[in-house]
């Protein structure tokens, strides 16, 4: 691979949909450098990625710290002196429940990930490639972002911000080379999901009956996605729903 390639840093890099976009991105020719909290699961993900010829490393970082996001670029722009583009995919959801049950530590520890920790990430990927001239940054959003979903009061609210960062971010660097996307996936068969169909709120059938293709997507589905606007020079401020029809 040519040293002239180009770096992508992918947070919570070592499951789901996370995983499945080093995988693609590592298949078409970039450097991927992958961050989570989870050296195990990483480990999978990077001998995967090796096996296959592909260029890869791994970051151990919690996002919901702003030291250690702060510390996370600095690492990931000594590993090969480059960044070009940033998956922001790191996040959690931990409640599911009727809005009047929903709880505050667990909406606490949503906001400190999903909206602090991409807040602090944009900002650090924003001040390097400000002075690079350009980059791209593709966010993870959900349909939960840009629609109601039953039971997700406090996730939905902690996605919203998502979308509104990736909006008002845009246009602050419209003007620029550097283009700023987001994804807004639907029911994906990832951790996450699997997490809500154990709190019972859901199960398998009352969530892909909310589809109109009645039937759930896979983590490559969203990589796909990811990958198409990681090489787009003119979308920005766009968000591709990969939700089975639900917006529709």
């Amino acid at each position: 691979m040519s040293d002239t390639a180009k770096v992508v840093l992918i947070s919570g890099g070592n499951t789901g949909i996370g995983a499945a976009t080093a995988e693609l991105l590592a298949s078409q020719g970039w450097r991927v450098i992958i961050s989570g909290r989870n050296a195990d699961s990483a480990k999978r993900v990077t001998d995967s990625i090796t096996a296959k010829g592909g260029q890869v490393r791994f970051l151990q970082a919690d996002i919901g710290r702003e030291n250690e996001v702060i510390r996370l670029h600095k690492d990931a722009l000594d590993i090969w002196g480059r960044l070009d583009a940033a998956v922001n995919n790191a996040g959690i959801s931990t409640d599911s429940a009727m809005f009047h049950e929903l709880d505050t530590k667990h909406f606490r520890d949503m906001l400190e990930v999903n909206v602090l920790g991409l807040f602090w990430s944009m900002k650090e990927q924003l001040k390097h490639f400000s002075k690079s001239g350009k980059g791209h940054i593709v966010n993870l959003s959900s349909i939960a972002g840009m629609h109601g979903v039953p039971f997700t009061g406090s996730y939905s609210a902690t996605k919203h911000a998502v979308s509104g960062m990736t909006r008002s971010a845009a246009l602050d660097y419209a003007k620029t080379d550097i283009r700023i996307n987001a994804v807004a996936p639907g029911a994906i068969q990832t951790d996450i999901l699997s997490d809500a169909l154990r709190r019972g709120v859901y199960t398998y059938e009352s969530i892909a009956d909310m589809f109109p293709t009645k039937k759930l997507g896979v983590a490559l589905d969203i990589a796909q996605a990811i990958s198409f606007l990681l090489n787009s020079n003119y979308a920005t401020g766009s968000f591709v729903s990969v939700d089975g029809g639900y917006g529709i």
